[in-house]
């Protein structure tokens, strides 16, 4: 009924009859009336002076008018937020990822990733690769980075590679010797 209110004391407050109101938001002027009257025993006040020409709204009928606008515009926007919130949340991952490499990945990966899905959310969590095997496997975890989990139930996508190199001294002679004799070194795959 408050919205049905609020589109007559709107029609009634830009028209100069109760007639002309209703004609402008394709009601009879009955049903605008009988509106009108039950609002007002509702509240005990008058609402629209009838006797001025043309209609006006009375002191009462402008403020319940303005709390009517502003309800309204707070319904809207509490629509629009819970609507935002809903798809958000269908839009928000639980990423678990072992410490060393948050330290070294987030900072360079996660700027970009909010700059591509700005409306993601995402759950991070900093767990150990056994911890994490059991938050996939009870769907508590969606992603994780760290170390390949070998589960049936889960699937391991490499991210990337990573070259390695064996960093050695010209001094350590044990190793170089063994390199140079051809021997191959406990070390070397």
């Amino acid at each position: 009924m408050e919205n049905r209110l609020l589109d007559f004391l709107e029609a009634i407050q830009s028209q100069p009859s109760m007639t002309k109101a209703a004609q402008s938001i394709f009601v009879s002027q009955p049903y605008i009336s009988r509106v009108i009257k039950k609002a007002e025993a509702d509240y005990r006040i008058s609402l629209v002076d009838r006797d001025h020409r043309p209609i006006q709204l009375t002191y009462a009928g402008e403020r319940l008018l303005a709390y009517l606008k502003s309800a309204a515009h707070l319904n809207q926007a509490m629509t629009t937020e819970m609507t935002q919130l809903r798809e958000n949340e269908s839009q928000t991952i639980s990423l678990g990822i072992t410490p060393p490499v948050a330290m070294a990945w987030f900072p360079q990966t996660l700027p970009a990733f909010y700059q591509q899905f700005p409306n993601m959310r995402t759950r991070i969590v900093e767990v150990s690769t056994s911890e994490a095997e059991k938050l996939l496997v009870d769907e508590q975890l969606d992603f994780f980075i760290g170390k390949t989990i070998h589960k049936p139930q889960v699937v391991s996508l490499p991210l990337t590679t990573v070259a390695l190199s064996l960093i050695i001294p010209k001094s350590f002679s044990f190793f170089f010797g063994q390199v140079r004799s051809g021997a191959r070194s406990p070390l070397m795959c």
